[in-house]
């Protein structure tokens, strides 16, 4: 019977070790059973053998056993298993509960590092460098433009000789406001390009229509309405690239 129990049990064990091997990635030879014989008179020996001709030995004498004693094998063997269990589990969970409690301290620490830098190059350069420079001088500026925009050829109150003044001073004003924008380089390069390319935009739209108008050519986006329209949308335009450049540093 002992013999019996001890077969089945370095079988379940065998398995055991087996399974953890693998779920560890330990090469399965790693694991070795030792058999100790003794005899009076003589010195301990131990044989070492593989798991599987340890598996293998215990199969053919687990095979000689009636069902009702390999019932009873089976029942002591799961009680050890479990104690087993009892024990790794514990430690498995260590390990977890261990590699969690590190990977949170990393993303704890690379989101304070992140938060830092949103609140130096959002609340500093973006508030209190970049919106003064260039996002307070581009809005009144173009507004201002918009305002004062005088009468296109063929309407009422059209007045030929407003055309060149308003061209000579806002042409100077949106050269200021280059100079502005340029400063949006200090956070981000491609953000100052696109700008810079909205200001050109608004730029060729005022000498179209000042010109168109002074020498009485109507057509597309020389009115006083459609040019004021295409400014408005052009300032949005620069707006929301600043405005998404934020939202992508959140």
């Amino acid at each position: 019977m002992k013999l019996l129990t001890a077969a089945y049990l370095e079988l379940c064990k065998t398995r055991i070790f087996l399974l953890i091997s693998l779920f560890f990635i330990v090469p399965s030879d790693s694991f070795a059973g030792t058999i100790k014989s003794e005899s009076e008179g003589k010195p301990q020996t131990t044989l070492s053998i593989s798991p599987a001709e340890q598996s293998s030995t215990s199969a053919v004498i687990l095979n000689s056993a009636s069902p009702s004693q390999q019932t009873e094998f089976a029942t002591e063997s799961l009680q050890i298993i479990k104690g087993d269990l009892s024990k790794i589990v514990p430690i498995i969970l260590s390990i977890i509960s261990i590699l969690m409690s590190i990977g949170l301290t990393i993303y704890n620490v690379r989101k304070d590092n992140r938060a830092r830098k949103l609140s130096i190059e959002d609340d500093y350069w973006i508030r209190k460098v970049i919106s003064p420079i260039a996002i307070e001088p581009l809005l009144k500026i173009l507004i201002e433009m918009t305002a004062a925009t005088p009468q296109h050829y063929g309407m009422a109150g059209f007045d030929k000789t407003k055309l060149r003044p308003f061209h000579d001073q806002y042409k100077s004003k949106l050269l200021d406001l280059q100079m502005s924008l340029s400063s949006l380089s200090l956070i981000d390069g491609m953000l100052a390009k696109k700008a810079k390319e909205g200001l050109d935009s608004i730029d060729e739209q005022l000498i179209e229509f000042c010109f168109s108008n002074e020498r009485g050519v109507t057509g597309k986006h020389t009115t006083r309405t459609e040019f004021q329209a295409l400014i408005r949308e052009e300032m949005m335009k620069i707006l929301k690239l600043i405005k998404d450049y934020q939202s992508h540093l959140k």
